[in-house]
């Protein structure tokens, strides 16, 4: 089964001039997207020796890519990338992308045969439906391959241990942690844009499924964009199911300042939130490019604002509630 992992054909913004003819029209030229990690790595496991059953990598994987530039969250362009061995191919029963470490995860199907050699190939950016950034950018070759091999445990192998996942967050927990970072803006008295973030009320009226003002470029007003000739038009403020496609993120991410680690009481209990330790911000390239894509106005909160900015468990939370659906009953 192929499942494609690349760009295909970059989305040209035209600046056109008005009135006397000046000359050709320029073209924005998108950077190129390029692979700078995978897990596991090109030649995981095979030095491992076969009286060490141990070594080597689990017979059922995550393979994970990670990209530099963000994704335009398509699913259709997430599922070509092929794992085989010899001619047998193995099932890829779901793609996930992880908006803020820009990495695509498969889970595999049926569990992976012992010390055995694996071949992961993801589409070559000249055969076509591949991953693409927001702005249209290609995937392009680069110094981590789009071709790699692992080599699995034994059949002898310890089992592994079983990982319980932390329970999503609840909505009345995201409105107050909301509250607490954006509140002065988006309270309940006068909130900016039109937009309550402090209450579950609030967040189910105006936030969720709700189109962002900020978005709205189109000749509908109101109307979410399914399938957007431009990455963040029509954008909803929250997507039921997909923190990738959701304007709040956004205006979470261009911000300048860091993701740091729980340091306080009332991230404490978000703590352990898979991936709480670890959120890298984004470049300041990269989020200049956001802004000028679509990201309108100040980050949130803004630069000027007294209240905190977000922990990495508070972020990790809000994209866990979102991607689980904003369940807000």
């Amino acid at each position: 089964m192929r499942t494609t992992l690349w760009a295909v054909g970059a989305v040209s913004a035209v600046t056109a001039a008005a009135g006397c003819d000046v000359g050709p029209r320029a073209e924005f030229e998108p950077p190129h997207v390029h692979v700078v990690e995978t897990r596991p790595a090109d030649g995981d496991g095979t030095d491992c020796a076969d009286s060490d059953p141990d070594c080597g990598v689990s017979r059922r994987p995550r393979i994970v890519v990670r990209y530099d530039r963000p994704l335009w969250p398509e699913p259709e362009r997430f599922r070509e990338v092929l794992v085989r061995t010899g001619r047998a191919g193995v099932r890829i029963t779901s793609a996930r992308y992880d908006v803020l470490d820009r990495t695509l995860s498969y889970e595999l199907g049926p569990r992976l045969r012992p010390r055995t050699l694996y071949r992961v190939e993801l589409a070559d950016p000249a055969e076509g439906f591949t991953p693409r950034a927001y702005d249209g950018g290609e995937v392009a070759p680069g110094a981590v391959p789009l071709e790699f091999s692992f080599l699995t445990q034994g059949e002898d192998a310890a089992a592994e241990e079983e990982v319980l996942e932390a329970p999503v967050p609840s909505c009345s927990r995201i409105a107050a942690l909301l509250d607490r970072h954006c509140g002065n803006c988006h309270g309940a008295d006068r909130p900016a844009m039109g937009l309550t973030l402090n209450s579950p009320e609030g967040l189910r009226a105006t936030a969720i499924q709700r189109v962002a003002r900020q978005t709205e470029t189109g000749n509908d007003s109101g109307v979410p964009s399914l399938h957007p000739p431009r990455f963040g038009t029509a954008m909803p403020v929250i997507e039921p199911g997909k923190a990738a496609g959701s304007y709040l993120v956004y205006k979470l991410l261009s911000g300048s300042a860091p993701f740091e680690p729980c340091r306080s009481a009332e991230c404490a209990e978000l703590a352990d939130q898979p991936g709480a330790e670890a959120c890298e911000a984004w470049t300041e390239l990269e989020r200049e490019r956001l802004r000028d894509w679509f990201v309108r106005g100040s980050p949130m909160p803004p630069e000027y604002s007294e209240q905190p900015r977000l922990d990495c468990a508070s972020l990790r939370a809000l994209l866990r509630f979102i991607d689980d659906g904003a369940r807000c009953p």
